[in-house]
């Protein structure tokens, strides 16, 4: 029986809980590793390949917006578990596509599983974990996306096509998810009774949107949600065009390919531990202007400069390290602070619009440049999108709870949240 309290819960909840995002970073990502086998079976223009990255975003919008009201309401615990086995049934069928059409179909269905991870997962961090470690519990979280999506999916995925062709890969992903979502059974705390839950209350229909109005009118959440949707919408270009750049453009094989970017994303996971870190001891605000800088230099270098694949995994690095970081605070930390009364529905409704603006529709537009003007656009674009992050951090108020002890602006932090000075 786990004992569900504790510093040694708390670790086992976070980490599991990250292990799960990695299913979920698998089952996002996954396609765009395999996207040159797809391309000739399915000859596919680059719009089309870009439409099938997003193909996934706009059920994860809807969905990550609508669980986080509901799990506020009702509780985490069993919208969690019934979203991530929809997830993982829906994944192992990935691989049944016949056409582009059948293939996107499947991807816009998977999102509505995939989509209740972050909300409620986040959510559950947020209310049950320690306030003075948030943006590193949260980072680590997202940091199974990373790990799991970006470094060993990256090499992983890439082999196993080469080996055995990219259907064999999505089945094998759906069998990790179930896996993990019936031992997150057990791990997961019980849901808090209505009477422990701030934000307990009747859901209705317009209960979404009574929210949607209220969060978005909340100090800093406007910077915020843009904040997020320019790191998702450089995460859509990266994800849908780094390996065509790379084996089209730079001249890699597919494996070599692979390796540069797992290798880059995996000393990238170093961003869930330097970016958080100066977050929750530094500021959100220097921590996300760090993150935003860092990322712009990384990934611009990346676009414009040829050079040998030792220095293009340290600049691909210096720009996971920030993304890593900035995605997590833009989108998981800031938001349950800034409105700690409705914690998963502010998620939730961040990524509504960051994945819907963001990660949807920024493959799409950059494949109709690349398709124009060529591969590098979109490749470049995606740099570009942190320069214009960058001044986002200027709008948004600070919260760390340990900056804010010291200014005296709260009283000693307990799990429910931190209001901002």
């Amino acid at each position: 029986m786990i004992k569900r309290q504790g510093a040694r819960y708390e670790w086992l909840l976070v980490i599991s809980l990250a292990l799960m995002f990695g299913f979920v970073g698998l089952n996002r990502v996954g396609i765009g590793y395999v996207m040159p086998p797809v391309v000739q079976e399915f000859h596919l223009e680059f719009w089309q390949a870009g439409l099938l990255v997003s193909g996934t975003s706009l059920g994860w919008a809807l969905s990550a917006w609508l669980s986080g009201s509901i799990s506020d309401r009702v509780g985490r615990k069993n919208v969690y578990i019934i979203g991530m086995y929809a997830a993982a049934i829906i994944s192992a069928m990935i691989g049944l596509s016949w056409n582009f059409l059948s293939l996107f179909i499947l991807r816009d269905v998977l999102g509505l599983g995939d989509g209740v991870s972050l909300a409620t997962g986040q959510g559950t961090i947020a209310e049950r974990c320690n306030p003075g470690r948030r943006a590193l519990f949260q980072a680590i979280f997202t940091g199974g996306y990373n790990l799991f999506g970006l470094a060993l999916g990256a090499f992983i995925v890439t082999h196993l096509a080469t080996a055995f062709g990219w259907r064999f890969a999505f089945p094998l992903i759906g069998v990790f998810g179930l896996l993990m979502t019936s031992a997150m059974i057990a791990i997961m705390p019980p849901d808090l009774p209505a009477s422990a839950r701030s934000a307990a209350g009747q859901l209705s229909a317009t209960s979404f949107f009574k929210d949607l109005k209220e969060i978005l009118g909340s100090r800093g959440m406007p910077f915020t949600t843009i904040g997020f949707t320019l790191g998702l919408a450089w995460l859509g270009l990266y994800l849908a065009f780094a390996t065509l750049f790379l084996t089209q453009l730079r001249g890699y094989s597919l494996n070599d390919a692979g390796s540069v970017l797992s290798v880059s994303s995996a000393i990238g996971l170093s961003g869930v531990i330097i970016v958080p870190t100066i977050a929750d001891t530094v500021g959100r605000r220097p921590a996300g202007a760090i993150a935003a800088g860092g990322a712009a230099v990384g990934f611009l270098v990346f676009a414009l400069v040829p050079m040998p694949a030792q220095l293009l995994v340290v600049f691909l690095a210096l720009g996971q390290i920030c993304s890593v970081g900035w995605n997590s605070l833009m989108g998981a930390t800031l938001p349950s602070e800034l409105v700690p009364v409705r914690k998963g529905a502010a998620i939730g409704i961040c990524n509504l619009f960051a994945a819907s603006l963001g990660i949807t529709l920024s493959p799409v537009i950059g494949g109709v440049l690349a398709d124009r003007f060529g591969l590098i656009v979109p490749v470049v674009l995606a740099g570009l999108c942190w320069v214009v992050a960058l001044p986002m951090v200027i709008g948004i108020p600070e919260t760390a709870p340990r900056v804010l002890l010291r200014r005296g602006a709260v009283e000693p932090a307990t799990p429910g949240g931190v209001v901002a000075a």
